[in-house]
């Protein structure tokens, strides 16, 4: 009987080992903290995991192997594209979940200086978006995209209200346009064109 007795305080004290293993795993991941600092991570379409760990310096990570661990983990088959920031105190867990479910954060859309070419517009956009410059570029010759915002080809400058805008990274260029035609519309109230009227513009 006191083998018996042995036996089984050797296995339920086995299981509380086991237990205890996984409780501290699982809250080591979800809850204790494995960014020491900010990072900002693009993720472009067809990125791999890999190319995504790689862009996250170790000088924010507290644990590397264990946040690469629980990263290829849980990580979904496709990753949405986006810009993503990880911020200090976030455990693990954060950095797959927020990738998988494209919490993006919004960047800043700077659109300033010299923009009398459409080139120069369509550059300036393409450095601080995913959108290429060619496509900034065609759609600003556009009329039939334009003309849905009130615009054609050779006015299209007048859209463009110089500012800083927040905007997902991952915006379409119907998306910035209706951002600016927004802008346009709030500057050009019925105040502004009077003065400008009164100005001869």
């Amino acid at each position: 009987m006191k083998k018996f007795w042995t036996i089984i305080s050797v296995i339920l004290a086995f299981d509380a080992v086991v237990l205890g293993g996984y409780a501290w795993d699982w809250y080591s991941n979800n809850r204790l903290s494995n960014f020491s600092g900010r990072a900002d991570i693009y993720i472009y379409p067809g990125s791999s995991p890999e190319t995504v760990l790689a862009s996250i310096p170790d000088s924010v990570v507290i644990n590397r192997k264990r946040m690469e661990r629980v990263f290829m983990n849980n990580i979904a088959d496709t990753l949405v594209p986006g810009h993503y920031v990880i911020e200090p105190g976030k455990p693990s867990v954060y950095l797959p979940r927020m990738v998988n479910n494209g919490w993006q954060t919004p960047v800043n859309l700077v659109l300033s200086g010299t923009m009398r070419l459409k080139g120069q517009i369509a550059r300036k956009i393409s450095r601080q978006m995913m959108i290429d410059s060619v496509s900034v570029a065609n759609a600003l010759e556009d009329s039939a995209l334009l003309s849905g915002y009130g615009f054609a080809p050779m006015n299209v400058f007048s859209l463009i209200i110089p500012d800083s805008y927040q905007m997902y990274w991952t915006a379409s260029i119907e998306d910035i346009l209706a951002k600016q035609k927004a802008a346009y519309d709030a500057f050009w109230t019925k105040e502004n064109l009077e003065k400008a009227e009164g100005l001869g513009l």
